[in-house]
């Protein structure tokens, strides 16, 4: 809106107008620490992993003292960070950060189930990294069965869980099975 017609605004540009305005809302903490989480996942996607780190902490540290370190909110927050630590690697540090946060939108799945579906499927990508194959095919597995029970056998989400069960067991070396999960996979 304050911008001329025809004037080029570039993502980094507007990303950093959002963060300007989500600074600007100390009396409003939900919806700062909303902004910085979203702004702080859209930096971790275009790669800027320092930025988005510092954002995703910013909204932990309120939502913790909002609502406290059990609300989902701040679950959901933490399941951020866990993404940071995934991105760069530190996969121990992921899986602990996704126990936890998982440990909490488990008891509000309902409420959640969507957000709640998605950090499984991270923290089952998360265990595969680390070689922990039996854990994840669980994950994956436990990620299926809830997105299949809420949605059907055709959903993205589904088709996506069960890929996710099929490459765990193809990196346990079961690869008959991996290939009939994959068979089903593709007829879906």
């Amino acid at each position: 809106p304050d911008q001329s017609l025809g004037e080029t605004i570039t993502a980094q540009e507007l990303l950093e107008q959002g963060l300007k305005r989500a600074e600007k809302l100390v009396n409003q903490p939900e919806l700062q620490a909303q902004m910085f989480s979203v702004i702080g996942k859209v930096y971790l996607k275009i790669g800027n992993v320092s930025k988005s780190k510092s954002l995703i902490d910013k909204s932990v540290d309120i939502y913790t003292r909002l609502h406290g370190k059990d609300h989902p909110e701040t679950a959901l927050a933490i399941a951020s960070q866990a993404s940071v630590q995934s991105s760069i690697g530190n996969y121990s540090d992921a899986e602990i950060l996704y126990d936890y946060a998982l440990g909490i939108l488990e008891n509000h799945s309902g409420t959640y189930l969507n957000k709640y579906t998605d950090s499984i499927n991270e923290q089952g990508y998360v265990l595969r990294r680390q070689g922990k194959y039996e854990e994840a095919e669980e994950v994956f597995r436990k990620n299926y069965n809830l997105l299949r029970d809420q949605h059907g056998e055709h959903n993205a989400k589904v088709v996506n869980a069960l890929n996710g069960v099929g490459v765990t067991q193809f990196n346990r070396g079961y690869y008959e099975k991996a290939e009939n999960i994959f068979r089903e996979v593709l007829d879906k």
